[in-house]
């Protein structure tokens, strides 16, 4: 695993250039500051190479083209995320990287046009939860009066209603907290989509109002391979409390098992199938 880096400043991507953190600027009027316009992804990378990135460049290239922000389709983000990682010296074991795409500078409400968008990329060190973190699972807790935003399906800036619904869950003893929709029906976790596997074999909540999971997509893939189908289907709380196992999936941490939802024990973490599918996804 890497060390953090303290004798070297870390190095950015930012609108075409490289530089050092501590020389990059965006401008004060910029929109995804001042609104949260804008849109990012977070990448896996093992030894020096993202993993999976045609998928979450994809959904960045679809929230962009919905949101009307610019994207320039001729940047090679394979190759800037490669470099940035052997600018920060990040080529062995994990890291992670970030592409924030922002609407830049415009005035006006709305969604008004910019010629000049602003494009960033990070990368830094990333340390995966502990076996023991696996192994114990996720307890989900369920916020009182909220629900999904309309933007869900969108990877935006404006991420405050997640932060805030984590810091619920943590709150209240819980590790992460379980999203419902505006029709009461399960949508996913506050950073993960939910698989889970009852007497009629793997389902996973069918809401619009939840993120299409990168992570979720190579997971299903690796099921399929092995011959099973997941299902799409309306979720509703009951049922996922009555599922035998229940997992939640990003692209950083893989699969976590959830081991209660609302103090309720799910009946299996089933760990042993988790942790096969999670290994065979870090290696891309």
């Amino acid at each position: 695993m890497n060390a953090p880096n303290q004798t070297r400043e870390r190095v950015i991507w930012l609108n075409g250039e490289f530089f050092p953190e501590s020389r990059a600027r965006i401008s004060p009027l910029d929109r995804g500051l001042l609104f949260g316009d804008g849109l990012f992804e977070t990448i896996l990378a093992r030894e020096g190479k993202p993993l999976y990135l045609d998928c979450h460049l994809k959904r960045l290239h679809e929230s962009a083209r919905y949101l009307k922000i610019p994207w320039d389709r001729g940047l090679d983000w394979k190759n800037i995320l490669e470099r940035l990682l052997h600018e920060n010296r990040l080529e062995t074991g994990l890291a992670r990287g970030k592409i924030l795409l922002t609407r830049g500078c415009a005035p006006g409400l709305g969604l008004p046009h910019a010629d000049t968008p602003t494009r960033m990329v990070l990368a830094e060190n990333y340390l995966p939860p502990s076996q023991g973190a696996y192994a114990h699972g996720w307890d989900l807790f369920i916020p009182p009066r909220t629900f999904a935003p309309p933007l869900a399906a969108h990877k935006s800036l404006n991420y405050l209603y997640y932060m805030f619904t984590k810091q619920q869950a943590i709150d209240n003893g819980a590790h992460e907290a379980l999203i419902i929709d505006k029709d009461g029906m399960v949508a996913e976790t506050c950073a993960g989509t939910l698989l889970a596997f009852d007497s009629d074999g793997w389902f996973t909540p069918a809401s619009e109002w939840q993120l299409p999971g990168t992570a979720f997509q190579q997971v299903e893939r690796l099921l399929r391979i092995e011959g099973y189908i997941v299902r799409r289907r309306p979720v509703t709380v009951q049922s996922l409390k009555s599922a035998r196992w229940v997992w939640a999936a990003n692209s950083l941490m893989g699969i976590m098992p959830v081991r209660s939802i609302d103090g309720e024990p799910i009946a299996s973490l089933n760990n042993n199938l988790a942790a096969s599918l999670r290994n065979r996804l870090l290696l891309g």
